[in-house]
């Protein structure tokens, strides 16, 4: 979650639903209150995604990609994890 300088919610608008990505192989790996908050952590590889919820208002979902060491990868498949993560930095 991020806070502006007035120290209120700015919510973004999350793109996919759990029940969505449990669908393609995502298990729970984590749940945990804190505040009013409602976390729930899914892993599948070196994937966790991660709800956060708001007094049952989901607020966003982010992603977490671990590290990867010494994986072998052809040009294509490069190409393509280009395509999908070169425009975060």
């Amino acid at each position: 979650m991020i806070m502006n300088s007035t120290n209120d919610k700015i919510k973004h608008s999350p793109s996919f639903l759990e029940e969505q990505i449990k669908k393609i192989g995502f298990k729970i790996y984590d749940d945990y209150k804190h505040d009013n908050y409602i976390n729930k952590v899914y892993r599948k590889d070196c994937l966790k995604v991660e709800f956060t919820y708001d007094r049952g208002e989901l607020l966003t979902c982010d992603l977490t990609i671990h590290e990867v060491n010494n994986m072998p990868i052809s040009f294509d498949e490069i190409k393509r994890v280009a395509e999908l993560l070169g425009h975060w930095s």
